[in-house]
């Protein structure tokens, strides 16, 4: 079975202002939200672009994302169905510097950062869809 992936795509930089030097914590899932002391979500559009290499998934094929853009060095990447806060299939082999996050008990439902370090310009993720009829969301 072959599905569309929207070309709807969001991607939620964390600032590593004052904590979370070793990655997003599991409270940010939900809501993507930074939890840094005294940091709010950045009001003007990211300097990120998300890439993906096909437009279409088939369930047990792994799909590649691509972060673009400035160096940077936190990052929450999920996957998602429209209107729904679960972590949705599962990130293959983190890139340097990042790791799994659990997300709605899902071991690799997101991608977070390692530490602080900074990440390249172009950052491949490689992800394993579900058995899924439903339109995906990388965020």
């Amino acid at each position: 079975m072959e599905l569309s992936l929207p070309g709807l795509v969001m991607l939620q930089m964390l600032c590593l202002a004052t904590g979370y030097p070793n990655g997003a914590p599991t409270g940010a899932c939900e809501d993507m939200t930074p939890r840094h002391t005294g940091v709010v979500p950045q009001p003007s559009p990211a300097p990120y672009t998300l890439l993906v290499n096909t437009g279409t998934f088939q369930p047990g094929k792994a799909i590649t994302v691509t972060i673009s853009g400035p160096e940077y060095r936190g990052v929450l990447l999920e996957a998602r169905t429209d209107g729904s806060t679960n972590a949705l299939g599962s990130w293959q082999h983190p890139a340097p510097d990042t790791k799994f996050l659990q997300c709605t008990g899902n071991p690799q439902g997101a991608i977070t950062h390692a530490n602080t370090n900074l990440k390249g310009e172009s950052t491949a993720y490689s992800w394993m869809p579900p058995d899924s009829t439903s339109p995906v969301y990388f965020m």
